[in-house]
C-alpha cells in the first residue's frame, strides 16, 4: 500500500483490488470515498450519521 503524506487526506492503492480509496476529515467525521463515491461515514457521534447520510453513494465531495 502507499500512503500519501497529508493528514487530511489519505489516498491509498490495494494492489489487489484496482480501487482508489480516500479517507478524508469534514467536520471531524471522516469520509471514506472508494473510486470517488462516498462509502462510509466514521464517527463517534451518532447524530453525524444522520446529519452526513445524504453523502451516502454520491460523487459530491
Amino acid at each position: 500500500m502507499i500512503y500519501s503524506p497529508i493528514p487530511t487526506d489519505v489516498v491509498f492503492f490495494d494492489n489487489t483490488q484496482i480501487r482508489q480509496r480516500h479517507i478524508k476529515m469534514y467536520n471531524n467525521v471522516t469520509l471514506e470515498i472508494v473510486d470517488g463515491i462516498v462509502e462510509r461515514i466514521i464517527s463517534t457521534n451518532p447524530q453525524d450519521y444522520l446529519k452526513y447520510h445524504n453523502l451516502l453513494g454520491s460523487k459530491n465531495i
